[in-house]
């Protein structure tokens, strides 16, 4: 009955339409499922895989932070299939341990027939472009196999989505299901090779998720410039960051815009980021 609440809500109020494409290539319940998507926006990515879903249940893993902010919080998260990952970023290399009953927990599930979803690019970002691959997930399917002594077949199921819009509500989402790959091929190699075995599986499901979803090559090769950057631009940054740690704002925008006179639009755009973020009038 929750679900039916969240389902309208998520398919009536929240977007103007939502489309849920090639769902019978989805196999049938019992059958040990991954899902693998590709990940643009935030929390909508897993809730519309879970709202096209019908007859599974699936387990997803989330930022653990978020279960720390209340016990019953904790509870609810955990009894609707989501389970904390801990991050070295922000719980410390010490929390990397409790890792370790999430996978268990999601290897045990996956090889005894429920689902389980998965982001390998490991963070969204809101443009139309596919970011690079942990084997995370890999590494996952196959433990959760060898566990039953690699006699169960495991399926990964390539996923997509898009969105007309990232920030407003009101708007139309797309799930497409791509053709589901059985990893027990791989099974032999694996255990003498593991990495290999791993890589072979990704650049499956990648190629997979590539053809579903629009991918814009284009501005990866552009962000890839942009991050290696150029000596000025560096020296830019390097005076920036100087700025903001005296806590000069002000001073800051106008050393940035002086440095990027050169290029007008760079400079505007400069100009808006810091009005509407900054605060500076």
């Amino acid at each position: 009955m929750f679900k039916s609440y969240i389902r309208f809500f998520h398919d009536r109020i929240y977007y103007r339409r939502t489309y849920s494409l090639n769902t019978e290539n989805m196999p049938p319940a019992g059958a040990p499922l991954m899902i693998v998507s590709n990940h643009q926006n935030c929390l909508n990515d897993p809730l519309g895989i879970l709202m096209s879903i019908r007859d599974r249940k699936p387990y997803f893993i989330m930022r653990a932070d978020v279960f720390a902010y209340h016990p019953l919080l904790n509870k609810f998260f955990r009894s609707i299939g989501l389970l904390p990952a801990f991050r070295i970023d922000y719980e410390g290399e010490d929390a990397l341990q409790k890792n370790k009953d999430t996978f268990l927990i999601s290897e045990y599930e996956l090889v005894n027939g429920s689902s389980l979803m998965m982001f390998p690019e490991a963070g969204h970002q809101n443009k139309r472009w596919l970011g690079d691959f942990s084997y995370g997930y890999t590494k996952m399917v196959f433990e959760a196999a060898a566990l039953d002594h690699f006699q169960t077949e495991i399926f990964i199921l390539p996923s997509c989505n898009h969105y007309s819009d990232y920030f407003q509500i009101q708007e139309q989402m797309l799930i497409k299901y791509g053709v589901p790959i059985s990893v027990k091929p791989f099974y032999k190699l694996y255990q003498t090779k593991p990495r290999t075995a791993q890589r072979q599986v990704s650049a499956l499901v990648r190629k997979q998720i590539e053809d579903l979803m629009l991918d814009i090559r284009d501005w990866i090769i552009t962000k890839r410039l942009i991050l290696s950057g150029t000596h000025r631009m560096a020296k830019i940054l390097q005076r920036f960051t100087a700025m903001m740690k005296k806590n000069c704002r002000i001073v800051c925008y106008q050393t940035v815009c002086w440095l990027l006179h050169w290029k007008r639009p760079k400079q505007m755009a400069m100009k808006i980021y810091f009005q509407r973020f900054m605060r500076i009038r």
